[in-house]
């Protein structure tokens, strides 16, 4: 099982010994998250921004626990800024494109994603949004042919995280729960499966309650159903 526990007293403990250290704020807010504590989950990835505003990292982790916890407003601006400080990441654009997937505005999520590829048309996040944009819209072959290039990939964490994002997508949820039960055990799972949208047809079906289980997560998370 993952050691939620003990992950928060570890950062406890290193923020107690070094109260400016913004990482362990930031792993502190992405436990939280996992565990649909989002008003705590916002508090201390502010923090780790504060700490640190300048990198990517806190930045990412405090703009999806605002667009988790319903505050779109808040969460556009951090993502706006994350792309004004980052330019020639792709990642910026792919952050831009999942926030407006999941608002529903898929012609600027396309742009978005049209942006990021022209940087790195390689890129697995640029790939796999590629897929989920065609899922999201209708475009089942596409989403699927686009599926199986990302099987083809050498990482395993890459097929995974594809196959599972993919496949809620496209309502296929016994393919997709292949692959969250494989990551219950290379402990590879999207750390915000228990609050966002995108899993909700997942976490409303009986067997997530298996995942959780085997994660060490409470049974009544499968109930969340997302701010929509």
């Amino acid at each position: 099982m993952d050691r939620f526990d003990e992950s928060l007293r570890e950062a406890q403990l290193a923020i107690q010994l070094n109260p400016n250290l913004s990482h362990a704020y930031e792993e502190l807010a992405i436990v939280y998250s996992t565990m649909a504590d989002l008003k705590q989950a916002r508090e201390v990835a502010r923090k780790a921004f504060e700490l640190d505003p300048l990198s990517y990292r806190p930045r990412f982790v405090l703009g999806w626990a605002e667009m988790m916890s319903g505050r779109q407003d808040e969460a556009l601006a951090v993502f706006n800024d994350l792309l004004e400080l980052n330019p020639k990441n792709p990642r910026a654009y792919v952050n831009l494109c999942d926030f407006y997937m999941i608002r529903g505005d898929f012609a600027t999520a396309q742009k978005m994603l049209d942006e990021g590829a022209k940087l790195s048309p390689e890129d697995p996040a640029v790939i796999l949004d590629k897929a989920l944009l065609y899922a999201y819209t209708g475009k089942r072959e596409e989403a699927e042919r686009v599926l199986q290039e990302i099987l083809k990939n050498g990482s395993e964490s890459v097929r995974l995280n594809g196959s599972l994002f993919v496949n809620c997508a496209l309502g296929n949820l016994d393919e997709a729960f292949k692959p969250l039960m494989r990551m219950t055990e290379t402990h590879s799972w999207p750390y915000l499966i228990n609050v966002s949208p995108v899993f909700r047809q997942l976490r409303a079906d009986e067997r997530y309650a298996e995942f959780l289980r085997k994660v060490g997560l409470p049974h009544e998370l499968g109930k969340g159903q997302g701010f929509r």
